[in-house]
């Protein structure tokens, strides 16, 4: 690629439009968890309660730091998606393990941006990282 002379540019395009984003520290990052009891794990709906208390006490105990947001009992692949803060990937990792160790599971987690924070880091991008995708 040839050097148009505008090098500096983007860098300080970028470190401006850094600041316009709300700091990653104000927010604890936000993690779902995919959960899928395993066969046989649950022979009726108290050995599923004592699953989740068993799977919550090691939880609260090992990751104190974590915040649960939000729970649901889904249909399809997952039995549960549950949405929960940590304060970092390490964390949330632990939260994933003591469920599958605890809750005889298997489970999925995914790092997930509030759709609101998304649409103000979109924002504060340079227009030039962003003109691929708008049709320029």
């Amino acid at each position: 690629m040839k050097p148009t002379g505008r090098s500096r540019a983007p860098a300080a395009s970028m470190a401006r439009h850094r600041e316009d984003l709300p700091s990653r520290e104000a927010v604890a990052p936000t993690f779902v968890l995919l959960t899928r009891v395993q066969p046989g794990a649950t022979a009726s709906g108290k050995s599923l309660r004592h699953l989740e208390e068993n799977a919550v006490r090691h939880i609260e105990s090992e990751c104190p730091g974590v915040k649960w947001m939000h729970s649901y009992a889904v249909m399809g692949p997952y039995d549960y998606l549950d949405v929960f803060r940590a304060p970092d990937l390490e964390t949330a990792a632990k939260v994933s393990t003591l469920v599958r160790i605890h809750g005889q599971a298997t489970t999925e987690t995914w790092g997930a941006v509030e759709w609101e924070r998304f649409k103000t880091m979109l924002d504060a991008m340079p227009s030039e990282l962003l003109g691929a995708y708008d049709g320029s």
